[in-house]
Order: structure tokens, then sequence, then C-alpha cells
């Protein structure tokens, strides 16, 4: 007689599904993990990363041809994997987040490096020429001890991925071109210094400067996961429970910040596997060069799909990413299974920042 079967025998009147009786099980098996393990760490000494590793965590191709390898991917179908597995990924995500901080002696940065590829619509009077290009831009930030002194950001310019034609394939390729120059021209690539992390104000923000401060927002955010998901409810002020999918988007910051404090990003990833609708949605997800898992939620809805991106192995967060998952009237061009949009992190610890001119 298995788990399922004497839990069936001792409440008759309750008929669980399979998913959540695995679900169960997985938190059970993960709570006496958890004791074992730290039955363990309190009998070994403290270690701390060493203070100017050189080491990329993880190590992501840099060129172009990395990153078009993910741009056209087949997007395998839902595995039928039961949300306890994807949940048990996300565990680890929790625990690589809460046991890896990275030490930052004064005078040493942590530099993270951040990939993203973006999808660039290119409009026509006749809507049956519209056209698009994917775009990939790297932004580099050198992050003090103390999040509250300056931040020197690196970006790049904007590169060219790939065309996405409509009717005109030699038209896009020269829209996209030029778009991409008046881009670099009205945001040119350069080092900055960021107080505190925040770029200079422009005068839009402040003519109608932002009533909520994000970064407190974040910081502020409880370390309990049951009451992190409260904290998110509140703060999206939805009457009820929002969605996983809302919850995700909320917490992606928070994923995807690796000088946040460590017990809040472990609290993010740990909210995100008690979420119901968690699923495995790609067996090989490509970011960046790197082989993840694919994580979503079922309760997304039309014609894209957001993903969390794991090692498989050891959960470590490698970015998200956004797939057309079918092909539109209205845009034609996107073929179901691209890659519309991803960002990419890495991080390291280093003793030098470039010089702001």
């Amino acid at each position: 007689m298995d788990e399922f079967e004497t839990l069936r025998r001792l409440r008759p009147d309750v008929e669980p599904s399979e998913e959540s009786l695995a679900r169960g099980k997985a938190r059970l098996e993960r709570a006496i993990q958890e004791e074992q393990k730290a039955r363990h760490r309190a009998a070994l000494p403290v270690k701390t990363r060493p203070g100017r590793s050189r080491v990329w965590l993880p190590v992501l191709g840099a060129g172009l041809a990395a990153a078009a390898v993910a741009v056209f991917s087949v997007i395998v179908p839902f595995s039928g994997q039961t949300p306890a597995e994807a949940a048990e990924l996300l565990y680890k995500a929790a625990d690589d987040a809460r046991f890896d901080a990275l030490q930052l002696d004064p005078g040493s940065f942590l530099e993270v490096e951040t990939s993203a590829m973006e999808l660039t619509i290119l409009g026509a009077a006749d809507p049956s020429e519209e056209s698009g290009y994917l775009s990939r831009q790297t932004i580099t930030s050198y992050i003090p001890p103390d999040r509250d002194s300056d931040w020197i950001v690196q970006t790049s310019a904007p590169e060219l991925v790939n065309t996405l034609p409509g009717t005109d394939a030699a038209g896009t390729d020269a829209q996209a071109e030029a778009d991409l120059a008046e881009r670099a021209e009205t945001d040119p690539p350069g080092v900055m210094r960021w107080p505190g992390g925040r770029p200079a104000p422009t005068a839009d923000d402040l003519a109608n400067p932002d009533p909520i401060d994000t970064d407190a927002q974040i910081l502020d955010a409880p370390r309990d996961p049951d009451e992190l998901l409260t904290y998110i409810t509140q703060e999206l002020g939805t009457k009820g429970r929002p969605s996983d999918a809302a919850v995700f988007e909320w917490l992606r910051p928070v994923l995807a910040d690796p000088s946040l404090p460590a017990d809040l990003r472990a609290a993010a990833f740990d909210a995100l596997a008690s979420l119901d609708s968690v699923t495995i949605s790609s067996e090989s997800a490509a970011i960046e060069g790197a082989e993840g898992v694919g994580i979503t939620f079922d309760d997304q809805s039309g014609d894209t799909r957001d993903e969390l991106v794991l090692d498989r192995d050891s959960g470590r967060f490698l970015g998200y990413r956004t797939l057309q998952v079918s092909t539109t009237e209205l845009q034609p061009y996107i073929p179901a299974g691209t890659v519309i949009a991803y960002s990419a992190t890495a991080y390291r610890v280093s003793d030098s920042a470039p010089d702001v001119p």
C-alpha cells in the first residue's frame, strides 16, 4: 500500500487529485531533507566565497551566434510532469540563492551582466506589410557593497539578431538597420554613474514622478514565502488572490537581481514553488547559449508564454524568456516557436569598475 492509498483510507470522505497528493508528498519530503541539511550545516565551519573570484556564474555565450541559437527554437509541448516536479526545481533555486550569496569586500563590486533580447515591431500603412526584428543589448552593472552608493552602469549598442520580414524582406532589413542606428543615437552606449542604482531622471520623470518607490517596495517584502504572497496581493491591490502569472511578474526583478538579499530571493523562489499552476513547460529552454528547464504557469493565456529558466541540476537562475506559442492573423510574420524576448543574467565579484567619462 503506497502513501496515496493510505491517505485515501484514512480520509475516505476526501478524494484529492493525484497532483495535490504529489505536491503534498514533495513538500513533506522537502521538510525532512531541510531538517537533515540544517543538522549537517550546524556541524560544518562557515565558508564564504573568495572575495575576488573570476568565475562567471553561469558562463554564458556572448556572441550573436549563441543568441541566434535561442531565437528559433522548437517549443517542446507541455511535458505532463506534475507541479510537484516543477516545485522541486524551484526549491533547488531557493537553496542556490540562499546558500550561494557572494561576499563583497570594501572596494569591490558585484558585476552583473544582463543580456537581453527584444522584439521591435515595424509598422506600415498597410497592416499586411508590417514586419519586425529582434535585437540584443548587454547592460553590465557594477554594484558596490552599499547599494545606496553609486553604481557604475555600462551599456552596449543594440545589435541585430534577426529580422522577421513580412512581404518585403529587403525593406525589413533596411528598416531594422535604420531603426537600430536611431536608437543608438538617441540612447548612446557608454558608461554612466547611477546614484543608488537609479538613472538620472528625465524631464518627464521630474514632471510626473512615480508615487511608488519600487526599490523600497521590494526590499520591504517579507522573507517568509506565505507572507510574501500576502504582501504581493496587497501591493497589487487585487480583491482576491492575484493570478499566478501576476505573482511571477511581480517577482521577476527579485529573481533576476543577485545583489538583493539572499533570503529575499530564496523566499521568492519558495513562493513560486507553492503556486498551484506552476508547471515544467519546456524540457530544453535555450537562453544565451545555456540549456535550462522552462517553468511557467498554466493560468497564462494568449499567444505568448513567459518562462522562468533554471539550470536542471542546480536550480540556478539563468533568466527568463517569452515565446510566441501560436502564429496570429495580425502578426503572421512571427512563426510559432519563436523566442521573442529573453533576459539572461551572469555575475561575478570584480575588484574594479570602468571609469566614468
